[in-house]
């Protein structure tokens, strides 16, 4: 699967794996600067950030699409 970097073709994605309802690798910035890389599903997305089902760690989580760094299908 290819992976989107930019913010339009990762929210593309984004947007399709909530309608598929499928699982994604998802890398994320945070706002110290440091990566880290999560499974997740989409839950909704919204203006400017994108609600999210992390599936490894059983928790929900709101993400701006500004710190999203990558997303493939995974």
């Amino acid at each position: 699967a290819a992976m989107a970097t930019d913010p339009v073709h990762a929210l593309a994605v984004l947007r399709q794996a909530q309608s598929s309802r499928s699982r994604l690798r998802l890398t994320l910035a945070g706002p110290d600067g440091a990566v880290q890389e999560r499974q997740v599903r989409v839950m909704a997305v919204e203006p400017g950030r994108v609600r999210l089902r992390d599936v490894v760690r059983e928790t929900e989580l709101t993400v701006a699409v500004h710190r999203i760094v990558s997303v493939e299908a995974g």
